[in-house]
């Protein structure tokens, strides 16, 4: 198993449109090792985390800010390709929660509840058998961390 506790841009405002900065994590069970390719060194997981995401202004009002919680699930494909590095992809989809505390005056503080897809290309700098450096590149977010593997 992989916890992985990271920092967040959002640069697709799943309600905003916006760009966003905000802190996550991520868990990762693998399902299968050397999984669709028996002749290279891969494995098949699935992921899923919670991220906390603040814009700073919205699209149809620049004084407003709006606050996302997301979700992500994926599958996730490791392909282990030197001795400290792995790359991975993770189509899936991310479920939102995103809302408006401070609306300017008349108009509505909408919130917005939805399930969208979503897609990461990654890598790892592998530290040691049990620590790694992550980054993940895709939408709606990048994210770069830690990965604690348990």
């Amino acid at each position: 198993m992989e916890l992985e506790p990271h920092g967040l841009v959002g640069w697709f405002g799943d309600a905003y449109g916006a760009t966003a900065f905000g802190l996550g994590g991520r868990a990762s069970i693998p399902i299968v090792q050397n999984g669709f390719i028996k002749s290279i060194n891969n494995s098949v997981g699935i992921t899923f985390g919670l991220d906390l995401l603040f814009y700073g202004s919205c699209y149809y009002h620049g004084s407003c800010s709006a606050t996302s919680l997301e979700l992500p699930v994926a599958m996730q494909w490791n392909f282990f390709v030197a001795q400290h590095w792995s790359v991975f992809g993770e189509p899936g989809l991310y479920i939102y929660h995103a809302f408006l505390p401070d609306c300017p005056a008349g108009l509505p503080c909408p919130t917005a509840t939805g399930v969208l897809p979503a897609f990461w290309a990654g890598g790892r700098y592998h530290i040691s058998d049990s620590v790694s450096l992550t980054m993940r590149i895709g939408y709606p977010t990048f994210s770069f961390g830690v990965s604690f593997f348990l």
